[in-house]
């Protein structure tokens, strides 16, 4: 009798669902974040989840561009969207020699107008978390600076938040009006968390 055949599996997810439980939120954040940590390693199919940015690599741009998503900014991805992928083999065709084309001019990319700073108040600082920046080209808020947007929480119940600030900034302070963190630079796009340490009375950050 003939072999019928076989159909290579198919492969359902929702795009940025990292732990495959169904939905997209906070969770899947912080599973990329314990990926790139080497903490807990994702499997092939959340590794596809996770790549939010379809680049092929999973990292803090992923993380961060599903944050920026879960408080509600315009993502170019589909995000939610759900995705199907299997692994039918391609057969391997004949190929001609490609024709040579004059060289191209690639344009200079510009920098970003803007960066997303994100922060984990992992002291559970109460009220309303602001973000004050600045930057030697760019006079700064007025005190205590910008109301952040909650984003939610992550596995250990820490709430995060994060805002969209002018790339002309270089530095940021975090506060809730009573206490703050001291004296923070920024580059790009960052992720901060509040450490137990302090410097001068302000609390010290982490980044990751």
């Amino acid at each position: 009798m003939d072999e019928q055949p076989t159909v290579a599996p198919v492969t359902t997810y929702l795009l940025g669902d990292s732990n495959l439980d169904g939905t997209v939120n906070i969770n899947d954040v912080t599973a990329i974040q314990r990926h790139i940590a080497a903490i807990e390693a994702l499997s092939q199919t959340q590794l596809l989840a996770a790549d939010v940015n379809s680049d092929g690599h999973v990292n803090i741009s992923d993380a961060t561009e599903l944050q920026m998503f879960l408080a509600n900014y315009n993502i170019p991805y589909p995000i939610c969207e759900q995705v199907s992928t299997n692994s039918t083999p391609t057969q391997p065709t004949a190929t001609e020699p490609a024709a040579t084309t004059a060289p191209t001019t690639v344009a200079p990319t510009t920098a970003p107008s803007t960066y997303t700073v994100v922060l984990t108040n992992a002291l559970n600082w109460s009220g309303t978390i602001y973000c004050y920046y600045w930057g030697s080209n760019y006079n700064p808020v007025q005190w205590c600076g910008t109301p952040m947007n909650y984003i939610g929480t992550n596995d250990y119940g820490q709430s995060q938040y994060s805002l969209t600030i002018p790339s002309r900034a270089t530095n940021v302070i975090f506060t809730n009006g009573s206490v703050q963190t001291v004296d923070l630079l920024i580059s790009g796009n960052t992720n901060f968390y509040t450490k137990n340490e302090t410097e001068n009375g302000k609390y010290k950050c982490g980044t990751w």
